[in-house]
């Protein structure tokens, strides 16, 4: 645990401001060299973007609720399977809505205008999710600002191997899946272990 917080802590240097101000100086740079169709698909992408992420996370709720019941009837291997399964699901979803956006705009870019339309397409794929994760939190879900937290890394460090290392769809693909397993299995054991403090915690 103390691994991923100094973790988040390092990210949150570069994620702060690039949350904060990314999208209004990519918005204002695109404005300025005349890339309206980067706008344009922007806010209608930002605009449907949590109906559309809420909506392809849904069927995760037949997976989220066994893992619950067999929490409650104390089978392990049951709950164990239908976790996995759920965050699974649940990260493959983000991983699409954020590989489909980055593509939208990455496909359709030129050399010179690269750079505010990649990053305006970070704002654009990650706030949705972002918002969707301060909705949750406000709910009592305090799980739910990881997911949101790694797309951003996953995105970020995608843009970084982009402009810095190769401009393929196979190096996007690889860097951002290989990130959000590593999420997905620190998702996982973060359930577990709070499943597991449970317990010991109604056995005494």
């Amino acid at each position: 645990m103390k691994a991923l917080e100094n973790l988040i802590r390092a990210f949150s240097v570069v994620l702060l401001p690039l949350n904060t101000f990314g999208g209004v100086v990519a918005g204002a740079w695109l404005v300025i060299i005349g890339e309206w169709w980067a706008l344009g698909i922007g806010i209608l992408i930002a605009i449907i973007g949590s109906f559309a992420i809420g909506l392809a996370m849904a069927p995760g709720l037949l997976l989220a609720g066994p893992a619950v019941i067999f929490q409650q009837k104390g089978v392990r291997s049951g709950f164990y399977l239908f976790s996995l399964l759920s965050v699974v699901y649940m990260f493959a979803v983000l991983s699409a809505w954020c590989l489909v956006v980055f593509f939208i705009f990455a496909h359709r870019t030129s050399e010179a205008s690269a750079f505010p339309v990649l990053l305006w397409s970070y704002a654009i794929a990650t706030g949705p999710i972002a918002y969707m994760a301060q909705r949750e939190q406000s709910t009592g879900n305090d799980m739910s600002s990881l997911p949101a937290f790694f797309s951003q890394v996953a995105y970020f460090l995608s843009l970084v191997v982009v402009f810095l290392v190769a401009r393929t769809t196979f190096a996007v693909v690889i860097t951002f899946g290989a990130v959000m397993l590593i999420a997905s299995i620190i998702q996982l054991s973060i359930g577990i272990i709070s499943e597991h403090e449970l317990e010991s915690i109604e056995d005494t």
